[in-house]
């Protein structure tokens, strides 16, 4: 009870007093059965289209066809684009399988079920959420990963059917298309069962059936009945949204972003609606008010994760484009805040590649998979947003470009080009230091929204354009131990953890309590471009009854050296333990050195202490524990390299190397001598800003 208690006085200190009366609210409403009586679930027929339209709209599905036909508002793209010299077997192809029942879940991983799917299915363990309770009354993680049930109701599949039948003009397509919406309609009766219970699910498909309903609108297949019957599910939907935004508001995240373009959506391309006007006000505003503070200045993102960062700026382009087509604008400022998020995300890419660091919470989401682009390229939403922005390309042509021909966009300039910098986002708290062919990303924040990883002074490290050292991912919110979303924690990230315990305590899967702020940053470089310093301290291990400063410097030098040197200032003993997780090659372990083998060469990593004992160890894929794992997609884990160095006493200095193999690395007490070719450096790790020195008269 007193635990609850002190859990309780640090959530108000840390989200306020509204929150947390705002959460228990919404708790109790559920618990109580309130929400039952205040979202009642219906039969279809009991609201057909007519009650859901404006006086004098024709409600008749016939006559309504025909005045959408006439009056319906513009969408993304006037007709479907048209694809020459493209290679689009892998879209055909996936359109084909998807046909035959196969699905492709989180953007990489094949289920296969039945055409059309069974939508409350959990693949995971073969069983099923109840259809027919108030989705009120059915839990968000029952022992199961409901993730897994909503991933077809979020009708991804709807952009890859679009994008086959602009290249084949094949009716099957478009069948396909109506028959997964109607029998999702007949299955899915409103308020019932799980793919009703969240407002982002909900307002993520009615983007997919919009898109749908506008490209497949001149075949055959379109019928009145059929378009009547959507409109009247999308009404419902909408009003879904609505109903619970509250929830989504509390939950300061892409929720209320989201649910906010979905309302908007509604809104704009059904202007016959009663509420139409009601929602695009209601959309609008939320939106307005959501990116205001989740979109910071800097370009970074509130929730400290680059695959929400992108689903959020997704949603919000859509939005944008929407009201630019159909003359209702929104205003510059939300135009400047996407500049700056695009910016930002184009210098956290790999250009040869377009992938990120993988970091922060990774949970799938791709709400616009327009190109063939595989899930961790980033480009097609660079390149997208900056031509929003911009009115041009920002890369050079490649299949990422296919998402501006879906926005009715047509590039034929030249690009503008992607300039990578070493880069200072303070107020998301990310930091970036480029070498000749690597560079490294710190995570160092100050945070004023909650974390979605204990991972403060975190480093990614990638050369010639391979991630070296790593960040492990998501793998599953919902899982058996030790998967129950275990790589948030402080111990699969590359940083030092001491005596076992997180930079921050847990109170519950998706919140930490006594957030680790970072502090004292510096930086500094050499005018002949030699080097580069960064440096930064954390608070997370001063709440500890013996106060632990852990104090980072990450020191770049020419021929793609790194330096990474941890201060660890204590006034009494503590058990350290340096951890790096490094990318699956094939490796070798030698004294204090572990090798990778990469396809762009030989790269070692050493590590060491001054003045004590270590005990290395090196796990591959631990099958009992979260060691040596990766996940690049969701839901699903591979091998990685999990490198560890553990010592203990009280101010200890540990640090890491990582250099081409040959170069020659040693430690004599507070000395540490990099030697290559063409040169020596020669750190003080004493120093309370390393500086090396450099001797270029090395034979």
């Amino acid at each position: 009870m007193v635990n609850k208690i002190k859990q309780v006085q640090k959530l108000i200190q840390q989200f306020g007093p509204g929150w947390l009366l705002t959460r228990a609210s919404y708790t109790a409403r559920m618990r109580s059965g309130f929400l039952t009586w205040q979202m009642p679930a219906y039969e279809w027929d009991d609201r057909p289209l007519e009650t859901w339209l404006k006086p004098g709209i024709p409600a008749e599905a016939d006559t309504y066809f025909v005045w959408r036909q006439v009056n319906a508002p513009k969408f993304l793209f006037d007709v479907l684009p048209h694809f020459e010299n493209a290679d689009d077997s892998a879209v055909i192809d996936e359109a084909n399988a998807l046909l035959e029942g196969e699905y492709i879940y989180f953007s990489n991983e094949t289920i296969k079920g039945t055409f059309p799917p069974d939508w409350h299915w959990n693949p995971l363990d073969n069983s099923h959420l109840p259809h027919d309770k108030h989705w009120s009354l059915i839990p968000d993680f029952g022992g199961q990963d409901i993730k897994y049930v909503w991933e077809p109701s979020r009708f991804g599949m709807v952009y890859t059917l679009v994008r086959a039948y602009a290249r084949t003009h094949n009716a099957l397509y478009a069948e396909a298309f109506w028959m997964l919406v109607l029998d999702w309609i007949e299955k899915n009766p409103p308020q019932r069962g799980p793919n009703w219970k969240c407002g982002q699910e909900t307002s993520i498909r009615l983007m997919a059936w919009c898109f749908g309903l506008y490209a497949f609108w001149d075949t055959p297949q379109t019928t009145a009945d059929r378009v009547s019957q959507l409109v009247q599910a999308i009404a419902a939907e909408a009003e879904r949204v609505e109903q619970n935004l509250g929830y989504a508001r509390s939950t300061r995240s892409n929720h209320g972003i989201s649910e906010a373009v979905g309302l908007w959506t509604v809104g704009i391309l059904f202007p016959e609606l009663a509420q139409a006007d009601h929602w695009c006000e209601l959309g609008q505003h939320e939106l307005l008010r959501e990116t205001s503070f989740q979109f910071l200045p800097d370009g970074t993102y509130s929730m400290h994760s680059l695959n929400y960062q992108r689903m959020a700026l997704q949603a919000v382009m859509w939005a944008m484009r929407l009201g630019e087509i159909n003359n209702a604008p929104l205003p510059q400022w939300l135009y400047a805040r996407v500049t700056s998020a695009v910016d930002f995300i184009g210098q956290m890419i790999e250009p040869e590649t377009g992938q990120t660091p993988n970091h922060g919470s990774n949970d799938g989401s791709l709400i616009l998979p327009l190109s063939e682009c595989d899930y961790r390229d980033f480009r097609p939403l660079v390149q997208l947003g900056h031509f929003l922005c911009h009115g041009r390309r920002l890369l050079d042509a490649g299949p990422w470009d296919e998402a501006l021909l879906w926005f009715g966009y047509h590039a034929a300039d030249k690009a503008a080009g992607l300039v990578r910098r070493d880069g200072a986002f303070v107020e998301g708290g990310y930091y970036t230091q480029h070498g000749e062919t690597s560079w490294a990303f710190i995570h160092a924040p100050v945070y004023s929204e909650r974390p979605q990883h204990s991972d403060q002074l975190h480093v990614d490290l990638w050369w010639r354009g391979q991630n070296i050292a790593i960040d492990a991912g998501t793998y599953r919110y919902n899982a058996p131990d030790p998967w129950n979303n275990a790589l948030a924690t402080t111990a699969v990230h590359n940083t030092v953890m001491v005596d076992g315990q997180e930079h921050m305590p847990r109170a519950s899967r998706f919140t930490w309590l006594d957030w680790a702020q970072c502090e004292d940053i510096y930086r500094e470089h050499d005018s002949d471009g030699n080097w580069s310093l960064w440096q930064g301290a954390h608070t997370g291990y001063h709440r500890q009854e013996y106060r632990v400063d852990h104090q980072r410097s990450v020191l770049q030098l020419v021929r793609d050296i790194w330096v990474v040197i941890d201060r660890m200032q204590a006034s009494a003993q503590h058990d350290y333990r340096l951890h790096w997780l490094l990318n699956d090659f094939p490796y070798e372990i030698g004294e204090n050195a572990t090798t990778l083998n990469t396809p762009q060469g030989s790269y070692r990593l050493h590590v060491g202490a001054v003045d004590t004992d270590v005990n290395m160890s090196a796990i591959r894929a631990d099958v009992d524990e979260i060691n040596g794992w990766q996940s690049r997609y969701y839901g699903q884990k591979s091998p990685a390299i999990s490198v560890a160095m553990t010592c203990s006493g009280k101010n200890m200095t540990l640090w890491s190397v990582f250099a081409v193999g040959d170069t020659f690395v040693r430690a004599h007490e507070n000395n540490l001598t990099i030697r290559t070719e063409s040169r020596e450096y020669q750190v003080d790790l004493a120093q309370s800003h390393p500086i090396p020195t450099i001797n270029k008269q090395v034979s």
